[in-house]
C-alpha cells in the first residue's frame, strides 16, 4: 500500500506550533490525523520558520529538529 504525503506550507506550521493562534487546535488535529511522518516541507519553509522565530534558542530548536531535517522531508 502506498502512503500519500502532503506538502505543508509555513502558515500551517505556524498555526501548529503557536498555541495562541485561532486555528491551532484544528491544525494540530489535522496533523495528528495525517501523521507527522506523512508531511513534507520545503527548504524555503524550513528557513522561514528559522528566520521567523523571535528567540535564538527557538531558531536552534527548529534548525536542529529531526522533524525538519532534509533527510526526512523532500
Amino acid at each position: 500500500m502506498v502512503t500519500q504525503k502532503i506538502i505543508c506550507d509555513t502558515d500551517v506550521l505556524i498555526e501548529f506550533f503557536d498555541e495562541n493562534k485561532t486555528r491551532h487546535s484544528e491544525t494540530a488535529g489535522a496533523i495528528e490525523k495525517i501523521g507527522i511522518n506523512n508531511m513534507l516541507i520545503s527548504a524555503i519553509s524550513k528557513m522561514e520558520l528559522i528566520k521567523g522565530t523571535r528567540h535564538k534558542e527557538h531558531s536552534q530548536q527548529v534548525g536542529n529538529s529531526r522533524r525538519f531535517d532534509s533527510r526526512y522531508f523532500s
